[in-house]
């Protein structure tokens, strides 16, 4: 179809995702770059880029798109909440929070205060990491195990005052 049609842009993007599924990352790459040639203003179309290249660790890339993807769509919450993981994964600490705060909606708001709460240890204010991890662990209670494992935050962990109630099955 997109042989005869490349400008079609649902056959583009979902053959952009069953390559993500298989695997396929280089050639997810190559069709989602094929259809931004006809559709260079589908905020889509840059955030699944920036997945793939997130996944194949290209993590400049992958900011770029996250970056166009937010630009376009300023309520692009995932590429807001990736650019904060990216920027996290380069000890940039001030811009990780500014976009993890960017991306405090719906379904990605636990994790936003999750990831805070990790910011706020490294930076050293263990009261508002307490705070953003209660404020995770309330939203979703599955964060209390996770941070329980976490090393970053051993001292503060005697500090969660959220009680939950925990299925064995959660997270």
């Amino acid at each position: 179809l997109l042989r005869n049609k490349p400008d079609y842009y649902e056959a583009s993007i979902q053959l952009g995702d069953l390559l993500m599924e298989q695997e396929r990352l280089k050639e997810a790459v190559t069709v989602y770059n094929e259809a931004l040639k006809y559709n260079p203003s589908e905020y889509e179309l840059y955030y699944n880029l920036g997945i793939a290249y997130t996944r194949l660790s290209d993590f400049q890339m992958a900011k770029e798109m996250y970056e166009k993807a937010a630009a376009i769509n300023s309520k692009m919450y995932g590429a807001n909440y990736n650019l904060g993981l990216i920027a996290f994964i380069q000890r940039d600490y001030d811009t990780a929070e500014k976009f993890f705060e960017n991306s405090l909606y719906g379904d990605l708001e636990a994790m936003s205060y999750y990831q805070l709460a990790k910011i706020y240890i490294h930076k050293g204010d263990k009261d508002k990491a307490i705070n953003f991890l209660n404020k995770a662990i309330e939203l979703e209670p599955g964060f209390l195990k996770i941070a329980e494992k976490e090393n970053a935050f051993e001292k503060i962990k005697q500090h969660i005052t959220v009680s939950v109630k925990m299925d064995e099955n959660e997270l």
